[in-house]
């Protein structure tokens, strides 16, 4: 692999990170294989070997059963979800993080636990196109970048789409370049008591709302002496009010099997120049997946984050094409996989998230950020 390239993936345990009777060496081990495998991701990257690992919960196997007796139900009442994992949904979690749709995470740990944080995927759907059909999702900032690439692909996918942008104008361009059922809903989303007509006007439009991806956002970056009050009081109405109101005002309409997704970002955890407040802000937004995932798991709404790291879009338009170039390889040197993100990758990334091949998936954050995230450099 050192020659070409490749996937490893690590099987861990939950049992790394929670006490657990008569499992002290037990859980000992795997957090060593945790560390093993953020270093090995780092050590790795170079030759672009991509290391993982897959970390499941309590399941009904022989072993557990041999341990813990035939009735282990109880296992289940630790989870979000209220049951534990069968083992065959483990293999679908490993070939979600060695296909291509995984191609720009390295280092992460993915738990398969049913709500402390889970993934769990099926690698047959890549032979098809229909993992969405029938399902209505509404993408917040869907007129460019990562939400643009998301509303194609939730499309292709076979969902009834709406987006929404303030700007009247790219929301009928997005509308030029997408093909398939499509709303396009102008609306504010530093608007707090806006969201309100917005989930009135989709309640007035679908019958049900199976998938919400709150990605609009303020992407202010200033030094402590710029920020006015005024301004930091708006980034945040943006990025971390205005999603909890759009949730709580959309519960009418959420069927019983609905998939929020919440885009944060990899500076809610690494510091870098000028993003304190914006980076506040997404810890914040990405800690309403846990929250949330307690709060709704009994209205069948699944809560979880998606963070990227160091993106192409046009975000960095506005610095023109010499010093946006000269960011993106500043950036580039920094990602351990040594290249940045597409806005492509980051929607295969939400389609996961959004489908039915995510249904164990509770109240984690999918970190597809190319290792810079989970890697000391």
């Amino acid at each position: 692999m050192a020659a070409g390239g490749g996937s490893i993936v690590n099987v861990q345990s939950t049992a790394a990170g929670l006490g657990m009777p008569g499992m002290t060496v037990y859980g000992a081990t795997k957090a060593v294989l945790e560390s093993l495998t953020r270093t090995w991701a780092a050590e790795f990257a170079e030759s672009n070997v991509r290391v993982s690992a897959v970390a499941p919960g309590p399941m009904r196997t022989s072993k557990v059963v041999a341990a813990v007796g035939p009735d282990i139900g109880g296992m289940s009442l630790a989870a979000a979800l209220e049951r534990i994992s069968d083992p065959a949904e483990v293999p679908h979690v490993i070939a979600f993080v060695v296909s291509g749709r995984a191609s720009c995470m390295t280092g992460a740990i993915v738990a398969a636990d049913g709500g402390r944080t889970a993934i769990r995927g099926d690698p047959r759907r890549d032979r098809t196109m229909d993992r969405l059909t029938g399902k209505h999702a509404l993408i917040t900032g869907g007129t460019s970048g990562i939400g643009l690439e998301t509303a194609r692909e939730f499309l292709a996918e076979g969902a009834t789409v709406a987006i929404t942008g303030r700007s009247q104008e790219k929301l009928d361009e997005a509308a030029r370049q997408l093909d398939g059922p499509l709303l396009t809903i102008a609306s504010d989303a530093g608007d707090v008591p806006g969201q309100a007509a917005l989930a009135a006007r989709l309640q007035e439009e679908w019958p049900k709302l199976d998938i919400l991806m709150s990605n609009a956002a303020d992407v202010t970056h200033l030094p402590i002496e710029a920020w006015t009050e005024e301004a930091f009081d708006r980034l945040l109405a943006t990025n971390l009010k205005s999603p909890f109101f759009l949730i709580r005002d959309l519960l009418p309409l959420f069927s019983q099997q609905s998939s929020v997704i919440l885009v944060g970002s990899v500076s809610a955890y690494i510091g870098h120049e000028n993003a304190t407040v914006y980076g506040a802000a997404k810890a914040g937004l990405l800690s309403y997946t846990r929250g949330l995932t307690h709060e709704l798991k009994d209205r069948g709404i699944r809560v979880n984050g998606l963070s990227p790291g160091p993106t192409i879009t046009n975000a960095f338009a506005p610095l023109g094409p010499e010093r946006q170039a000269a960011l993106y390889e500043e950036l580039r040197r920094t990602v351990p996989l040594h290249r940045l993100g597409t806005a492509t990758e980051l929607a295969k990334a939400a389609v996961y998230l959004a489908s039915d091949e995510s249904a164990y998936t509770a109240g984690t954050v999918l970190r597809v950020d190319g290792g810079i995230g989970q890697l000391a450099y």
